[in-house]
C-alpha cells in the first residue's frame, strides 16, 4: 500500500536521524576525553524549526491544531548540533501535540535575549499537575499510559551538554510552556 510505503520511509528516516544523533552523542564524549576533536558549525534555529513544522504538519492536520511560528529575526544562530536541535525540539513538540485537542493552538518563538537565543513552545493542552512538574526530567517518570520516560529526561541532557536551559511552567487544564535557551554565536 502507499501508506504502508510512507510510513516505512518516515520510519527510515527517522531511524537514521537517531543513528546520527547517536553518531554525534558518541563523538562528543570522545572528544571531551581528549580522543577527538570535533569542530562544530553555527547552526540556523529557524531553518531547524521550519523543517520541525514540515515534519509534524501531518499530524497537526490529522489532530486540528492550528500553530503559528514567529522569528526575531533569520540569524538566530547556535553553535548546537543540528540533529541534537531537531531532537530537543521533536521530543518538546510531540508532548505537546500528544496533550492537545482538535482546536487547540501551538506557538513556537523563537529570540535574542542578551547572549541567548531563546525559544518557547506553548501549547494548549491538558497541562501537567504541579505535583508533576518537578519530576518531569527524571528517567522513567512519564504522565503518558504509554510513555517511556526518557523523552524530556534526553532533552535536558541534551540542553545542559550544550551549555543552554530549560524550564516548563504548566497550568492543568490550561497548557505548557517550554522555555529553551542556548548560547548565541555571531
Amino acid at each position: 500500500d502507499d501508506k504502508r510505503k510512507e510510513y516505512a520511509d518516515i520510519a527510515i528516516n527517522e531511524l537514521d536521524r537517531m543513528n546520527n544523533l547517536l553518531t554525534e552523542y558518541l563523538s562528543r564524549y570522545k572528544a571531551r576525553n581528549g580522543t577527538e576533536v570535533k569542530a562544530q558549525t553555527a547552526v540556523s534555529v529557524k531553518k531547524v524549526i521550519e523543517e520541525l513544522i514540515a515534519f509534524f504538519q501531518h499530524s497537526l492536520h490529522i489532530k486540528g491544531i492550528s500553530h503559528e511560528i514567529e522569528f526575531e529575526n533569520n540569524e538566530l544562530l547556535v553553535l548546537i548540533g543540528k540533529e541534537q536541535l531537531m531532537q530537543v525540539l521533536i521530543n518538546i513538540v510531540q508532548n505537546s501535540i500528544e496533550a492537545m485537542d482538535k482546536g487547540d493552538h501551538l506557538s513556537i518563538k523563537a529570540f535574542k535575549e542578551d547572549d541567548w537565543v531563546c525559544i518557547e513552545i506553548k501549547d494548549e493542552g491538558v497541562g501537567i499537575k504541579q505535583s508533576e512538574l518537578d519530576k518531569i526530567f527524571a528517567p522513567f517518570f512519564s504522565t503518558k499510559e504509554n510513555g517511556t520516560g526518557l523523552g524530556l529526561y534526553i532533552t535536558k541532557r541534551i540542553v545542559d551538554n550544550n551549555g543552554g536551559s530549560i524550564n516548563i511552567k504548566s497550568i492543568e487544564g490550561k497548557g505548557t510552556t517550554t522555555y529553551l535557551k542556548f548560547p548565541r554565536t555571531g
